[in-house]
């Protein structure tokens, strides 16, 4: 068992057996039970910590079947919200869908260009860690430029080593 304790509303926690490593408490899966004033949850319950420290690859929504279970970092425009706010979908730069399961509704409005990071799911839905929004109140993003890129680095992966695996 890993201990956690959180802060006021638990948004965020503090993993005691990995150091002093604070995350979101909603990348923290599974039951979590009060014992002596902490919080307890089972390590497996924050496995969506790794996706945000350790490497990731950039894919299209066409790539995602290829890396199921593994973590990505996508980026699409923003299509729509799922009326629970649980999931949303965002287009590539060749027009395909991808969609985005949160483990809890959003609390913001989003629009716009999004980078995600998670872990793609078996039903090929990314599974959010962490989502940034891209500003475009200057210059607008080319995400078909975007879309060519990803497509360069996984047709050569032997000069983005890092990149593809």
């Amino acid at each position: 068992m890993s201990c956690v304790s959180g802060c006021p509303g638990n948004r965020f926690a503090f993993l005691e057996e990995s150091g002093t490593r604070i995350f979101p408490a909603s990348l923290v899966r599974g039951k979590i039970k009060r014992a002596r004033g902490a919080a307890c949850v089972v390590a497996s319950c924050v496995e969506m910590a790794d996706v945000l420290e350790g490497p990731r690859v950039r894919v299209a929504a066409s790539q995602l079947p290829q890396y199921i279970g593994k973590a990505v970092c996508f980026v699409g425009r923003l299509e729509k919200i799922h009326p629970s706010g649980k999931f949303f979908f965002l287009s590539d730069g060749e027009g395909k869908t991808a969609t985005i399961e949160l483990m809890a509704p959003l609390e913001e409005e989003i629009s716009g260009v999004i980078e995600v990071v998670g872990r793609v799911t078996n039903q090929v839905n990314v599974l959010c860690a962490s989502y940034t929004q891209f500003r475009e109140d200057k210059d607008t993003f080319d995400i078909a430029l975007y879309n060519e890129a990803v497509k360069t680095i996984h047709e050569f992966p032997e000069y983005y080593p890092f990149a593809t695996n």
